[in-house]
C-alpha cells in the first residue's frame, strides 16, 4: 500500500517557488526538456524507484540542465532524481545555485508538495495554505514559533521531516554529535539513527550544525531521502547503513585516521620476491629505474605516505562495492584518482573513456546484485620506479564477495575470501602534478585464504 501512494504521489507535478521579496517566480520546463525527461523514463510515469534505475541519464540530463552542477557534486545524484520527477526547477540563467539558503515557507512547501499534499496558493500570504496543512498533519505544532520568512535551519528540517514520517523521537543514550549542548536532541538523534540527517563526520567527531542554515542542495537530499523512506522504510536503511559506512572508511583514510592493518612478513616476502618493471612501456621513457631505497633518499616520507594512502584508496574504491549504493559512491570515489583528462588507451588500442568504463562497471554490479568487500595492504616499502619513469606500488588484497545473483560469471566462491597481490601504477609521479593511477599488474590471483583475516 505504502509504494502505491508513492507511485501516485510522486506523478504529481511538483514545482519549487522561489520567493524574492515579495514576487514569487515559477520556472517551469520547457516543453523540449520535458519530452526529453519523457524519453529517459520510457514513456513511463515517473517515480523514485524508476528514477533510480534511470540515474545516469538523468545526471547527464542536469548537468546539461544547469550550468553549474557537475556530476561529480556530493548532491548530484538526488538532485537528478529530483529533477526527473519535475520536482524542483532552477534559475531563469540556466543555473541551480545550491550553495543559497531556503526559507522555512518554501521548505514546508516543497515537503509537503512532494509528500502528495499540494495546496493551492493563498492569495495575500502565498504559504498560508501550506503552514496549514502542515499544522493538520502535524508537521508543524502551534508552539514551534517558526519565522516563515526566515532562513530554515538544520534542527527544524529534523523536525519536520520526523514529523511528516511519523517517526518517534527519542534521544540517544550517548551523545552522538558534539556541538548540540543545551538542546532536545531527540529530533536529530532519531534523524541520525534512521539515516536521514546524519550531519558532518570528520576526525572521528560528529557535529550536527543545528541552527546552520540549510541549502537548497541539502534540501534535495532531504527531500529524496523522504520519498525513499515512504516507499521502502527497511530497504533505505539497509542501503543508507551500507551507504554511510562506506563514506565514514573514506573520510577516516583522507583525515589519515584510518589505522592501516601491516603487512605480514610472508606477505611483504612474497611481494618483494617478485621481479620488478612487469609490463612496462620504453617506447616513451627509459633508464629511469628507481629501487624503492633510492625512492625512500629521494622523496620525503610525508609525500611517500601520501602515495600509500591514495594507493590504497583507489584499489579499495575499486573493490568495496555494494549494488545498493554504487550510484551514490562509486564515481565520486573514483574520480579522486584517475586523470582528469577523461581517457585512457585500453589493452587493445582504442581510446576510451574513464566515464564509459565506470558506467559499465556501475552497471555489472547493479545487474549481479554483488556486494564485495576488501582491504589492501601496503606501505612505503612496497614503492619502486620502473624503467619507464612511473611510480609503482606493490600490494595486498584480501576481498570476498558476499553477495551476487550470478555466480557462475565468478571462479571463485561467494562469501570465501581470497588474496591476490597486485603492483598499481601512477601515471605521474612528479609531486607537483595532479597524480593518477593507469595500470594495475596482477601479480598473484584467487588464492584462498584458510580463515577471515582480522580486523575486517
Amino acid at each position: 500500500m505504502m509504494r502505491n501512494r508513492i507511485v501516485r504521489f510522486v506523478s504529481l507535478l511538483i514545482v519549487l517557488i522561489f520567493v524574492s521579496g515579495n514576487s514569487i517566480c515559477f520556472f517551469a520546463a520547457a516543453s523540449t526538456a520535458e519530452t526529453e525527461l519523457s524519453t529517459i523514463f520510457g514513456g513511463k510515469e515517473p517515480n523514485i524507484k524508476l528514477a533510480g534505475e534511470k540515474l545516469n541519464s538523468l545526471v547527464t540530463y542536469t548537468t546539461k540542465r544547469f550550468k553549474d552542477i557537475k556530476a561529480a557534486d556530493w548532491y548530484a545524484n538526488n538532485l537528478s532524481k529530483l529533477v526527473g520527477l519535475r520536482g524542483i526547477d532552477g534559475y531563469s540563467d540556466g543555473t541551480f545555485k545550491p550553495k543559497n539558503s531556503i526559507k522555512t515557507a518554501e521548505f514546508i512547501k516543497l515537503l509537503l508538495a512532494a509528500a502528495g499534499y499540494k495546496q493551492e496558493l493563498h492569495k495575500d500570504v502565498w504559504y498560508k495554505n501550506y503552514v496549514d496543512k502542515a499544522k493538520e498533519l502535524g508537521v508543524i505544532e502551534d508552539g514551534d514559533g517558526y519565522n516563515y520568512d526566515g532562513s530554515m535551519a538544520r534542527m527544524d528540517m529534523a523536525k519536520m521531516i520526523l514529523r511528516l514520517l511519523k517517526l518517534d523521537p527519542k534521544a540517544a543514550s550517548t551523545p552522538v554529535f558534539t556541538d548540540v549542548t543545551g538542546i532536545d536532541t531527540k529530533w536529530i538523534d532519531t534523524a541520525f539513527s534512521e539515516y536521514l540527517i546524519r550531519g558532518y563526520y570528520s576526525k572521528k567527531l560528529r557535529t550536527f550544525k543545528p541552527t546552520q542554515t540549510a541549502t537548497r542542495a541539502e534540501v534535495t537530499e532531504m527531500i529524496v531521502r523522504v520519498l525513499e523512506f515512504r516507499d521502502d522504510p527497511n530497504e533505505y536503511r539497509i542501503k543508507m547503513k551500507a551507504y554511510y559506512k562506506e563514506i565514514e572508511r573514506q573520510q577516516d583514510l583522507a583525515d589519515g585516521t584510518y589505522v592501516m592493518p601491516p603487512l605480514t612478513a610472508e606477505q611483504r616476502a612474497r611481494l618483494n620476491g617478485y621481479p620488478e618493471n612487469q609490463k612496462v612501456d620504453t617506447s616513451v621513457m627509459k633508464g629511469q629505474y628507481m629501487s624503492n631505497k633510492d625512492v625512500v633518499k629521494t622523496f620525503t616520507k610525508e609525500y611517500l605516505i601520501d602515495l600509500i594512502r591514495k594507493a590504497k584508496g583507489y584499489i579499495e574504491a575499486l573493490n568495496n562495492v555494494d549494488y545498493r549504493i554504487v550510484d551514490l559512491t562509486f564515481k565520486n570515489e573514483i574520480s579522486k584518482y584517475l586523470s582528469k583528462e577523461g581517457t585512457f588507451t585500453s589493452e587493445n588500442g582504442k581510446k576510451v573513456t574513464y566515464d564509459d568504463t565506470n558506467n559499465k562497471y556501475i552497471n555489472m554490479i547493479k545487474e549481479d546484485k554483488a556486494v564485495v568487500v576488501s582491504r589492501f595492504l601496503t606501505d612505503t616499502s612496497m614503492i619502486y620506479i620502473c624503467d619507464d619513469g612511473r611510480i609503482r606500488v606493490k600490494g595486498t588484497i584480501q576481498w570476498c564477495i558476499l553477495e551476487n545473483i550470478n555466480p557462475s560469471k565468478q571462479s571463485v566462491d561467494i562469501g570465501k575470501w581470497y588474496e591476490d597481490d597486485l603492483e598499481i601504477e601512477l601515471a605521474k609521479w612528479n609531486k607537483d602534478s595532479n597524480e593518477s593511477f593507469s595500470k594495475i599488474v596482477r601479480l598473484r590471483s584467487n588464492i584462498p585464504l584458510t580463515r577471515i583475516p582480522e580486523g575486517v
